[in-house]
């Protein structure tokens, strides 16, 4: 096991703060010496007061402190989840392929990130979905039992249920997204499994939408509505809410499809994604649902102005 001295050590000197400076009314600099060199452990209080001093959260370091250089893992981890919640798969590749032989993410169990970066990538930036649930598949097979648990191995249920939905094999889609639902149930509280709490859920969506139960998109839309705000987590905003709209227009409930109709266009102007909205609109009912409800047209104008595929619909339609 690595200690957290390590992780001070490397955080002091990047930052340029001396051992006097860091340690003024803390403690000693003996003890910041004794603390970098693992001869001592800091107290929880310490951690959080040594915390503010460095400007760094070194709490959230504890679970990479077996890895070789564990501030450069964790911040890497941390983008990995910012490229997946954010659908910046172009991004996500390009630090995977950076970071797929680097010491720490050859061994369990950061190289399943690695592969779940890559299978994604595969299925949304390739169109390769078929190839991607084969391997996500012989993954699970071969994964360590330690982590059936894990937000990996949710993330590759995912992979395969996607791909399934794809492919609109919805029977082994509706299998592997239940299977991922009961990875992160009771988990949402906890910062690591956020970005595939969410992602489970859109996914689960996505194949009630197909399966023709509208009641179950607007419940789990709801419930994503719900946990992104508490949370501060608006990157796919603009998937549930276009989903919250089939599903009410599918109840009939033209005022709240509408709502949520204009919700969805907004966030893809708040937070501009070419991927995001590649899928939205290139889904069967986006623009039908578009032409029923009504939506203003300064909004549609800024749209267009933003995207080209709106101005290419408009073109049609006229």
């Amino acid at each position: 096991m690595g200690y957290i001295g390590k992780v001070i050590r490397v955080i002091r000197k990047k930052e340029n703060i001396s051992r006097a400076r860091l340690t003024e009314g803390i403690c000693t600099e003996k003890y910041l010496y004794l603390i970098e060199r693992g001869a001592r452990n800091p107290s929880a209080e310490m951690l959080i007061l040594l915390s503010g001093r460095l400007g760094a959260d070194l709490l959230k370091y504890y679970e990479y402190l077996d890895c070789h250089d564990p501030v450069t893992i964790c911040d890497v981890v941390e983008q990995f989840n910012m490229f997946r919640r954010t659908s910046d798969f172009k991004g996500l590749r390009r630090l995977n392929d950076e970071m797929k032989q680097q010491q720490d993410f050859l061994r369990t169990p950061l190289c399943y990130e690695i592969k779940v970066n890559e299978l994604s990538c595969m299925m949304f930036l390739d169109d390769r979905y078929e190839e991607a649930a084969h391997a996500a598949r012989n993954t699970l097979d071969k994964m360590d039992a330690r982590y059936a648990q894990s937000e990996f191995t949710a993330n590759l249920y995912l992979i395969v249920s996607t791909a399934m939905q794809h492919q609109n094999r919805l029977e082994e889609a509706g299998k592997a997204s239940r299977e991922a639902l009961a990875i992160v149930t009771n988990k949402e509280s906890i910062l690591r499994y956020r970005q595939v709490v969410v992602s489970a859920r859109l996914n689960h969506m996505t194949l009630a939408h197909l399966m023709g139960d509208p009641d179950t998109v607007i419940r789990e839309g709801l419930w994503v509505n719900e946990y992104s705000i508490r949370n501060n987590l608006h990157e796919r905003s603009g998937f549930h809410c276009f989903f919250l709209a089939l599903g009410y227009w599918a109840k009939n409930d033209r005022a709240q499809a509408r709502r949520w109709m204009e919700s969805c266009l907004f966030d893809l102007l708040i937070h501009p994604n070419s991927l995001t909205v590649k899928y939205i609109t290139g889904f069967g009912p986006f623009q039908e649902l578009l032409r029923n409800c009504n939506v203003c047209p300064d909004l549609m104008g800024r749209l267009r102005d933003r995207y080209d595929v709106f101005r290419r619909m408009e073109a049609r339609v006229s």
